[in-house]
C-alpha cells in the first residue's frame, strides 16, 4: 500500500474530506481548513516528499494569525518562542514577513497513518490555542 493509498483509507474511515493534488515538485498535498470558533477559516496542508513508506511529511496551518502592529513584532517573537518551548506541541510557530502566523510540524511516516492523524487533527486545537494568544498579546 502506498503511502497516499493509507492515507486516503484512513481519510475516508473517519470522515475527513481533503483535496488532494500533485505539487510542481511531485510531492502530493492534500488540503483543506477548519474554521475557529469566531468563524474565521484557517487553511492547512499535509505534504508528503514521497509516495512510498516510509516518508517525510509537513504540516502546515496558514493564516492562524496576523501581526499588524510591526512596533509589537520583538513582543511577538517572544511569545511565539515562549509557544515553541511548550504549549505548541508537535508544531513550531513562526511570524512570517507579512506579518502572518504559521504553524508547521515535520516528520516521517510508515504507511500506518494513525500517529500523523492525530498530529493533524491536533493542529486545529494548536492553531486555535496560537490564535488566541496572539489576539488576546496584539489587542492589549
Amino acid at each position: 500500500m502506498t503511502i497516499t493509498e493509507a492515507f486516503d483509507a484512513l481519510l475516508e474511515e473517519k470522515g475527513f474530506t481533503l483535496i488532494k493534488e500533485e505539487n510542481e515538485h511531485g510531492n502530493v498535498v492534500y488540503s483543506g481548513s477548519f474554521e475557529s470558533p469566531e468563524g474565521n477559516k484557517i487553511p492547512f496542508g499535509v505534504v508528503f516528499q514521497r509516495n512510498e513508506s516510509p516518508t517525510d511529511y509537513q504540516i502546515i496551518y496558514r493564516g492562524v494569525a496576523y501581526l499588524k502592529d510591526y512596533g509589537k513584532k520583538a513582543a511577538v517573537l517572544e511569545l511565539l518562542n515562549d509557544l515553541n518551548q511548550g504549549e505548541a506541541l508537535y508544531y513550531k510557530v513562526s511570524l512570517h514577513g507579512d506579518g502572518e502566523v504559521q504553524i508547521h510540524a515535520h516528520g516521517r511516516t510508515t504507511d500506518d497513518m494513525n500517529p500523523l492523524y492525530t498530529i493533524m487533527v491536533a493542529g486545529s486545537n494548536v492553531a486555535q490555542l496560537v490564535n488566541e494568544r496572539v489576539q488576546r498579546f496584539i489587542t492589549e
